[in-house]
């Protein structure tokens, strides 16, 4: 888990899907010299895109342009379309449009099956989720579920690819676990209780699904294979802060839970540990007056956290190394040395890489590569741009970024600790805020979307131009033999 940050109308004959792939410098060599990335426009006006858990597929949602319902006249931008590539070529294979507006699109392990929502909106706020087999573009089966439209992603879906099975958070008091093909409900998860803003985490090898509370601070654990409720953990807190709360598996037996209230005559952040196990929580620290920027693991035992806290009474941040055994905890950088910045952790390699906004040097962004835990100075230098999401991508040790300021991509070697690429991508790169970055299973790919340029005046006409996804060839960067 790396650290957070804090962060037309012309009526028109919709094409369901045009796509034009645009191959810009080279693919598969490492020695090439330019930048490899492939852009795929589409015909429509992008949300999101995202890999299937095997990296085979992409499905990209849009949206249309369509009649208002009467009585209103005129037309209106509408989330209803969705798109299948798949590789190696990322050619388009599928299209589909619906009468209704399609808030989240998932797949599994079967190729042919495309899972999707459709609210019913605006005649009621019903939600189904729907089950389509691209062969035929029919419906397989449609679940009612539970959400209004526009409910929050979180974490809302897991595959088991072995198995096909789809587990998915879209009812207000359950998990369900579905055939990934036929959507016939195999187990049920259920927590007696509506829960609004939750993620769960499915653990295979243990047998064990944990879900997590981030609205009411509470923990249920499951017998993934039966649906049994082993245990719900309350974290009892007198007052709770919406904002400042995060959670971390340091190993498959341990979750580290964080979250800035009152508890026992103290106020700041508190660190809850649970060990799933015994289904006990096993040890609370208090960190102190501070707000919690993020945590994560770095250590394969789970024993060492790093933890990025903000002083209440300040607009800078400190990190700190902390020992959820004992609750004791050091210092790593000092507060105000990251004005506004992140820190992401690299576990393997005992690197912590700190991106700094406001840098004393003035560069659009500064980089900083320190040993962990002592945090010592490896190597440090500007970057061009201001990258607003990073991934770290292990297999490859690369560092992947995108900018929504400038439509940079950006590639930082993990090795050399050094940027090593820099480049622009497409118009409003990414302009969907954040989560626009994602990188396939396999790491060999990196995916980005393209707003392309607004029509004028002021967004309303035709769709825009350019829109579409970028991909970037991360074989590219490969260590040269």
């Amino acid at each position: 888990m790396s650290f957070k940050q804090q962060p037309k109308i012309l009526a028109r004959q919709h094409r369901p899907f045009l796509a034009v792939i645009l191959i810009l410098g080279c693919f598969f060599l490492s020695s090439c010299g330019s930048d490899p990335v492939s852009i795929v426009e589409i015909d429509g006006w992008l949300l999101r895109a995202s890999f299937s858990p095997d990296g085979n597929r992409i499905v990209v949602k849009y949206d249309t342009i369509r009649d208002k319902q009467e009585p209103e006249e005129g037309v209106e931008k509408v989330m209803d379309s969705f798109a299948v590539l798949t590789a190696p070529d990322w050619t388009p294979v599928f299209s589909y449009r619906s009468p209704y507006r399609i808030w989240r699109t998932y797949t599994c392990a079967n190729p042919d099956i495309i899972i999707h929502t459709e609210d019913h909106y605006p005649e009621d706020t019903k939600s189904d989720l729907v089950f389509r087999s691209m062969t035929t573009g029919q419906e397989v089966s449609r679940i009612s579920i539970d959400y209004e439209p526009g409910f929050p992603e979180y974490n809302r879906f897991h595959c088991d690819i072995e198995k096909d099975i789809a587990y998915i958070d879209a009812f207000a008091d359950r998990i369900v676990a579905v055939d990934g093909t036929n959507g016939t409900i195999i187990t049920e998860y259920i927590t007696g209780e509506p829960v609004d803003y939750s993620e769960f985490r499915v653990q295979k090898a243990q047998d064990r699904l944990v879900r997590i509370d981030l609205q009411d601070d509470n923990i249920w654990i499951f017998r993934l294979s039966t649906g049994e409720l082993l245990q719900k953990v309350e974290l009892h807190m007198d007052y709770l802060s919406e904002l400042w709360r995060d959670y971390d598996f340091v190993n498959e037996s341990t979750l580290v839970y964080a979250n800035m209230g009152e508890r026992n005559g103290h106020t700041g952040t508190f660190l809850f540990v649970l060990d799933l196990d015994s289904r006990e929580l096993v040890a609370e620290h208090f960190l102190g007056y501070y707000y919690l920027a993020g945590m994560a693991s770095m250590d394969s035992e789970g024993r060492n956290l790093s933890v990025l806290l903000e002083a209440a009474d300040r607009s800078c941040w400190s990190a700190w190394v902390v020992d959820i055994v004992t609750g004791q905890s050091q210092m790593g950088i000092e507060p105000c040395v990251l004005d506004r910045g992140m820190l992401i952790p690299i576990p393997k390699q005992s690197i912590m890489i700190a991106s700094d906004w406001s840098h004393p040097s003035g560069a659009t962004q500064y980089f900083t590569a320190y040993s962990y835990p002592d945090y010592q100075v490896l190597a440090e230098g500007p970057a061009p741009s201001a990258y607003d999401e990073k991934i770290h991508v292990p297999n490859r040790k690369l560092l992947v970024m995108s900018s929504t300021f400038n439509d940079h991509f950006g590639v930082y070697n993990l090795d050399r600790l050094e940027l090593v690429s820099d480049f622009h991508v497409c118009e409003r790169l990414n302009d969907v805020g954040l989560g626009g970055l994602s990188v396939d299973p396999s790491g060999r790919w990196a995916l980005m979307i393209c707003g392309g340029e607004k029509p004028s005046p002021l967004g309303i006409g035709s769709y825009p131009s350019g829109a579409g996804i970028a991909l970037v060839d991360l074989e590219h960067y490969r260590p040269a033999d």
